[in-house]
């Protein structure tokens, strides 16, 4: 496919319920160019543990739209029927932002 769709993950951080609603707080943005043809829940899986030392993957959201707060907007992928709604919505914005939930990992897995 000659379409690229942009994926910005966000790993490390935690989300905080405020008054205001739903943050994601600290962490660090990883962006990367994908062909969305090729997305599935098990490459979606390793994107996510790109960065520093991210083995171990609780859990991964979506924001379904721009725009949309955190507490309103949010959608947990977990597998293929749910990554292929996530490219359809990748594919007509050209990006999406994802949010990457950690476990405590060993640390022989990150070496």
């Amino acid at each position: 496919m000659d379409t690229t769709v942009t994926l910005k993950f966000w790993h490390g951080g935690v989300f905080i319920k405020e008054e205001k609603g739903l943050t994601y707080v600290g962490g660090e943005g990883i962006t990367c160019e994908i062909d969305p043809d090729e997305l599935c829940w098990w490459y979606t899986e390793e994107l996510a543990k790109k960065g520093e030392n991210y083995c171990k993957i609780e859990e991964v959201y979506y924001l379904m739209m721009t725009g949309l707060t955190l507490g309103k907007g949010l959608r947990r992928v977990y597998d293929d029927d749910e990554v292929r709604k996530m490219t359809a919505i990748a594919m007509k914005n050209r990006n999406l932002e994802l949010y990457v939930v950690h476990g405590v990992s060993d640390l022989k897995c990150c070496q």
